[in-house]
């Protein structure tokens, strides 16, 4: 009877040990995942904004200086007052002349707008993976840091200031720098084609091309000073999520659980093991009847 006794034991017993083996014993860690390794990338990822904000920041001082010192309502009026009077007289050299002077002030114009736009870009693109790399963090914490959520609904409001498909603010469009580089290339080609010289040829096709290119222009430079204009509070609101969530974690705020959602863990924690106990002990006693 004792050998019996030991025998129907044995299963429940081993299931034990392996129950308190898998919960005391320090175990690997399971294979993390991409967002449970934001940690240790976000150092590196701040560093990166910090590099393309420096670069952004030059070019944004740069159009700010250009637009400040230069009437822009006064230039666009005079370029379309050249135009309109070299078309009507496309065969004087002088109109000619002027309009293709107006056209090369519009140009210094584009070419500062342009590398605005392509410095703002990448300085988007870093804050992006920024926010994205913010939130993964936030998730590979766990619900202990729920109320974090409310604290992302800046952000989130900010963004619909964007133009699609980033934000659903429609005017203006959202224009790349690669569109507004094609501009400042056919601007340039339009004003190389503008020959004074050429008194016998029609130059009319030309100086509508310039017209088309000036409202071009124009167009792009609402867009480009829309948008590269929200970056800066786009900045500001995911710096300072950035830092609630550092307080947070340095004060200590892991868990915000109530009372309930714990007790219900637990309990749900204790039947997984009473059904692992189980479950193991039949194993066991399958295996040595098996043997027997």
């Amino acid at each position: 009877m004792r050998w019996l006794s030991m025998r129907s034991l044995f299963p429940w017993l081993a299931a034990l040990v392996v129950l308190l083996a898998a919960w005391l014993l320090p175990l690997p860690r399971p294979v993390l995942s991409e967002e449970e390794l934001v940690v240790q990338r976000l150092p590196e990822v701040r560093s990166g904004l910090i590099s393309d904000r420096k670069r952004f920041l030059r070019a944004q001082d740069r159009y700010m200086t250009f637009v400040r010192t230069h009437d822009m309502t006064a230039l666009l009026a005079t370029t379309k007052s050249a135009v309109a009077e070299a078309s009507a007289n496309s065969s004087d050299p002088q109109k000619l002349l002027a309009l293709r002077d107006k056209a090369n002030e519009v140009l210094e114009y584009v070419k500062v707008l342009l590398a605005y736009g392509e410095a703002g870009e990448p300085y988007f693109g870093e804050l992006q993976h920024y926010d994205n790399e913010l939130m993964a963090w936030t998730r590979s914490l766990g619900p202990g840091l729920e109320p974090l959520r409310k604290k992302t609904w800046p952000i989130a409001d900010h963004l619909r200031l964007y133009p699609p498909p980033i934000g659903d603010t429609p005017d203006p469009l959202w224009m790349t720098a690669a569109e507004v580089a094609t501009r400042t290339l056919s601007l340039q080609n339009h004003i190389a084609e503008l020959n004074p010289n050429l008194q016998d040829i029609s130059q009319e096709s030309t100086i509508d091309a310039i017209n088309t290119d000036v409202d071009r222009v124009w167009d792009a430079g609402r867009s480009i000073e829309r948008v590269e204009s929200l970056h800066t509070a786009y900045y500001k609101n995911l710096q300072n999520y950035d830092w609630q969530v550092q307080l947070m974690l340095s004060e200590g705020v892991t868990s915000n659980l109530s009372t309930g959602r714990v007790m219900l863990a637990t309990g749900l924690n204790l039947l997984l093991s009473l059904a692992l106990v189980g479950g193991l002990a039949a194993l066991f006693s399958s295996r040595r009847s098996a043997e027997s």
